[in-house]
Parts: C-alpha cells; sequence; structure tokens
C-alpha cells in the first residue's frame, strides 16, 4: 500500500459526511416538516431579487449535486448522464448571477434638455436673458430708482409684502 493509502480514514470521511448531513437538515427542516413552503423561505431569508436568486440557484445545484453524488456511489457513469448538462447549468447560472453582482451599478443620465426647461421655467420673463446674448458678466442688481413707470425693487420685493409682520403690526381678520 502507499503512503496516500495509508492515511486515508474512511471513518473520519464518514464523520465529516454525518456533520455536513446533519447541518443540510437543520437548515432544511422547515421545509421537510411541512412548516413552511419554499416560497415563504424565499421571502423570510431575503426580500431583494438577487437573494432570491442565488437560493433558487443554490437549491438546483444542491438537487444535481445530490443526484450526481448517488449515481457515482452506484458506480454508473456520470460522463454522458443528463444530470451533468444540468449540473453545467447550473453553474452558467451561478457565473451570471455572481457577474450581475460585480457589474457596475448604471449611473444616472442628466437630460439637459429637460433641466433648461425648468430653469427657463422658473425664471421671470422680465429676467430672462435672450440665447446668445449672454455674457460672462454678472447681471446687474435691478435698479431702485424711483421712477413713475416703474415699481421699485423695495415695493415689489418678498421684503414689502411681508413687511406688516416685521414691525409687529396687527391685522383684525374678523
Amino acid at each position: 500500500m502507499s503512503s496516500s493509502e495509508d492515511e486515508y480514514d474512511p471513518a473520519g470521511a464518514l464523520d465529516d459526511i454525518e456533520s455536513t448531513l446533519d447541518t443540510l437538515e437543520t437548515i432544511l427542516e422547515p421545509l421537510l416538516s411541512g412548516k413552511m413552503t419554499w416560497e415563504e423561505m424565499l421571502e423570510k431569508e431575503s426580500g431583494d431579487h438577487m437573494g432570491r436568486a442565488k437560493l433558487n440557484m443554490m437549491m438546483a445545484f444542491g438537487v444535481c449535486d445530490l443526484l450526481f453524488v448517488y449515481l457515482q456511489m452506484k458506480g454508473h457513469d456520470t460522463t454522458d448522464h443528463p444530470v451533468m448538462i444540468e449540473l453545467k447549468r447550473v453553474m452558467e447560472y451561478n457565473a451570471k448571477i455572481k457577474e450581475a453582482e460585480t457589474a457596475p451599478k448604471p449611473r444616472m443620465k442628466l437630460d439637459t434638455a429637460a433641466a433648461g426647461r425648468f430653469i427657463q421655467a422658473a425664471i421671470p420673463r422680465s429676467q430672462r436673458i435672450a440665447p446668445g446674448t449672454a455674457s460672462s458678466t454678472p447681471t446687474p442688481e435691478p435698479s431702485k430708482s424711483n421712477s413713475k413707470n416703474k415699481l421699485t425693487y423695495e415695493e415689489v420685493g418678498m421684503s414689502s409684502r411681508f413687511k406688516h409682520i416685521g414691525e409687529g403690526e396687527v391685522l383684525d381678520l374678523s
């Protein structure tokens, strides 16, 4: 016998398999006992679509892998067996899930035309600058002259409309 055969401990391997199966039974106990359906388990474990996809993929892989191990233990040749096709398919889906997790998130794009319309709608018509006439100089402050045809800035500004509030004036609304 070679040294690798001497080191193999079948009792240890059996203990490892038993502990793994015990863990699997503990995890799947709600499903096996009928206390919970697969859909309820999916909702309990994860609310997002990625988590559901992972759980479904793990379940499919587990079933296919257990069938593969069973067939090998029975001495069947699994190289051309349909379970191999299913295992490859499940592994491809696993790769797709990993790719979806690591893919960069799409960035938001700014619709500049819509932003321009919003800005134009927010600016009063009297303060709009005609396209092409914009300059790099700052816009002058509104005129504060006392012309008869023009209202002064103080008369129409925010401070004049609510000046009675700041002066302590009491309005009788009855």
